[in-house]
């Protein structure tokens, strides 16, 4: 079996393609591979009686379900430009909800999975905290943007982290 533990933070918008991406995963998912949704939410954005859609997917594949209730007020100050959503920063919380999780993979809610994650999953981090891809498209235009000093940009909604290593660099502190 090739464990592989998928994490999202929706808020209540954007409850439906989280549902869509889930099914990508789990429709691209190969037999050998056990997948695990942990889904941190804060009910003040995601109303509760949402929550059971989470487990509806179950005739595409069996998965286990981690539902993380979130408390926001932790990010308060934080910052969210327009097009980011308080739920942006729950993924800095990972290594302190999974403590028996040496590794995640944090998805956007909007992201479509053409595959297996299993190999994906696979890649040894070594003591890096993170394994990110360049978005070369836009990384000159957005490091400008943005600010950046070496024109390195990514997109943070597909991260697969170390959450050992998050641990050892106590990461959310």
């Amino acid at each position: 079996m090739n464990k592989i533990t998928v994490a999202y933070a929706p808020d209540v918008n954007m409850l439906p393609l989280t549902l869509v991406s889930m099914a990508s995963v789990l429709q691209n998912a190969k037999k050998t591979d056990e997948v695990e949704f942990v889904i941190m939410y804060s009910p003040a954005n995601l109303p509760e009686k949402y929550l059971h859609t989470f487990g509806n997917l179950q005739g595409i594949k069996n998965y286990s379900l981690n539902m993380v209730k979130i408390d926001q007020s932790i990010f308060d100050g934080f910052p969210c430009p327009n097009w980011v959503t308080v739920e942006a920063w729950y993924r800095c919380l990972l290594a302190d909800l999974l403590p028996d999780n040496e590794k995640v993979l944090y998805l956007d809610c909007d992201t479509i999975v053409r595959s297996s994650l299993s190999d994906l999953f696979k890649t040894d981090l070594e003591t890096n905290l993170v394994g990110v891809i360049e978005d070369v498209s836009k990384s000159k235009d957005n490091s400008e943007r943005i600010a950046l000093n070496d024109n390195f940009y990514f997109n943070s909604g597909v991260l697969l982290i170390n959450l050992k290593a998050w641990r050892k660099a106590d990461f959310f502190n």
